[in-house]
C-alpha cells in the first residue's frame, strides 16, 4: 500500500470583490473534498484512495493508493462566510471567499437626544 499525504500547492488572490483560493489537486474528486468554515477559519481537506490489480498466469499483484491533506486559512473580517463557493476542475479545487459590501463594513452614526 501507498499511502501519500502531501500539502498541495495553493495560491491566494485578492481582487476587489473577493478572495480566491486555488489548491492543485489532481487526481481527486469532487466527492472527495471537504470544505468547512469554523470559529473564522476555513478548512479545506481532501481525501481519495485508489487500487490497481495485474493478473497473469501465475500471479496477481494489486496495489492501493492513499492520499489525503488538509489545510487551514484564517478567514479576514470582511469574507461573507455564508457566500463561500467552490468548484473542481482540471485538478484544481477553485474556492471564492466573497468580500461583505461596504455598507455592512461602515460604521453607524448615533445621534445624541
Amino acid at each position: 500500500m501507498v499511502k501519500g499525504v502531501s500539502v498541495p500547492a495553493v495560491n491566494v488572490t485578492e481582487s476587489k470583490d473577493a478572495f480566491k483560493v486555488n489548491v492543485a489537486a489532481p487526481g481527486f474528486k469532487k466527492g472527495d473534498f471537504k470544505l468547512e468554515v469554523r470559529n473564522g477559519y476555513i478548512t479545506i481537506s481532501g481525501e481519495s484512495s485508489a487500487s490497481k490489480e495485474d493478473q497473469e498466469e501465475t500471479f496477481t499483484r494489486r496495489e492501493y493508493a492513499y492520499n489525503t491533506f488538509s489545510r487551514s486559512f484564517s478567514l479576514p473580517e470582511n469574507v461573507n462566510a455564508d457566500a463561500i463557493s467552490a468548484q473542481y476542475a482540471d485538478g484544481v479545487l477553485k474556492v471564492t471567499l466573497p468580500k461583505k459590501k461596504a455598507e455592512e463594513k461602515a460604521g453607524k452614526q448615533i445621534t445624541v437626544d
